[in-house]
C-alpha cells in the first residue's frame, strides 16, 4: 500500500481553482470593411504611417499576470485530528531589492486521505505575507481566495544590476524613438504645407501666364493698328510731296463744296 500523503517535509501539488465566475466576455467588434478598390493590407496606409511601422518595437512584454495552474505547498507539521499543515514561499533577494512570499493554510485529513487531487478549495485557515523592498502586505481568510493566485503569478524577480542596466539603456532608446517618431509627423505635415504652397504657386503662374498672354495679345493688335496707321500717313504724304512739286495741277483741281449757310432768322420785334 501507497503511504498516505501529508508526511512532514513532503511537497504537495495543489491545483489552482478560480472561486469566482466571470460573466460572459463580450464578443470583439467586427472589423470595418475595406473600402472598394484598396488593396488588401494596403488601407489607410501612407509613408507616414510605413516610417512609424518601421521603427523598431521597444516596449517591454506583457507582464500580465497568469493564474498558476499548480502551487506546490511543503508539509510543515501535522496536527493531532489529522489535518496538516502546509506553507508555499517564493524569495528574491538582490542588493537593491528584498522580494518574498509566505502562504501558510491547513489542509483537512479527509480531503489528503481520498484519492482526489487537492485544490486550492482545499485550504482553510489561509494566511497571506508578502514583502516588496519596504512594503509589506498581511492578510487573513478562511480559505484561498483568488487574489492570492494573482499575487502569486505577478510575482516580481529581484532584478540584477545588468537588468536594471538594460532597462534604463531601453528607456533610453524608447525617448528616441518617440522624439523620431515626432519628427515623422512634423514632417509629415510640413509635407503636406509645402504641397499646398506648391499647388498654390502653380495656379499662380497659370494665371500670370493667362494674362501675359492676354496682354501680348493687345500689343499684336496696337501693332498692326500701328502699321495701318504708318501705311496711311505714309501715302499722306507721298499726296502732300506731290502736290508741293505741281502747283498748278493743285489750283486746277476742283476746290471741295462749300457748305451754304443759311443766315439766320430776325427775332420778332
Amino acid at each position: 500500500m501507497e503511504p498516505p500523503r501529508g508526511a512532514v517535509g513532503e511537497t504537495l501539488d495543489v491545483l489552482v481553482k478560480v472561486n469566482r465566475t466571470e460573466g460572459a466576455a463580450t464578443p470583439p467588434a467586427a472589423p470595418a470593411a475595406p473600402t472598394p478598390g484598396t488593396p488588401a493590407g494596403a488601407a489607410g496606409k501612407g509613408p507616414q504611417d510605413e516610417l512609424i511601422a518601421a521603427l523598431p518595437k521597444l516596449e517591454p512584454e506583457d507582464k500580465t499576470p497568469k493564474v498558476p495552474s499548480v502551487i506546490k505547498m511543503r508539509v510543515l507539521r501535522e496536527l493531532e485530528n489529522g489535518d496538516v499543515i502546509v506553507e508555499a514561499t517564493r524569495a528574491s533577494t538582490n542588493e537593491w531589492d528584498a522580494n518574498s512570499i509566505r502562504a501558510v493554510s491547513r489542509i483537512p485529513r479527509l480531503r489528503l486521505a481520498s484519492n482526489q487531487p487537492l485544490t486550492t478549495l482545499d485550504l482553510v485557515d489561509v494566511d497571506w505575507y508578502e514583502q516588496q523592498g519596504a512594503n509589506t502586505i498581511a492578510r487573513e481568510s478562511s480559505g484561498w481566495e483568488d487574489e492570492y493566485s494573482l499575487r502569486w503569478a505577478g510575482f516580481e524577480e529581484a532584478r540584477s544590476k545588468t537588468a536594471i542596466e538594460l532597462e534604463n539603456k531601453r528607456k533610453d532608446l524608447q525617448k528616441v524613438k518617440d522624439r523620431l517618431q515626432d519628427r515623422i509627423v512634423n514632417m509629415s505635415k510640413e509635407r503636406g504645407q509645402i504641397a499646398a504652397e506648391r499647388e498654390r504657386v502653380r495656379k499662380l503662374r497659370e494665371e500670370a501666364e493667362q494674362k501675359l498672354n492676354e496682354l501680348n495679345k493687345k500689343v499684336a493688335d496696337q501693332n498692326g493698328l500701328i502699321e495701318q496707321q504708318k501705311d496711311t500717313i505714309q501715302k499722306q504724304q507721298a499726296l502732300l510731296n506731290e502736290v508741293s512739286s505741281n502747283p498748278d495741277k493743285a489750283q486746277k483741281a476742283p476746290a471741295p463744296d462749300a457748305k451754304k449757310t443759311t443766315p439766320p432768322a430776325e427775332a420778332p420785334q
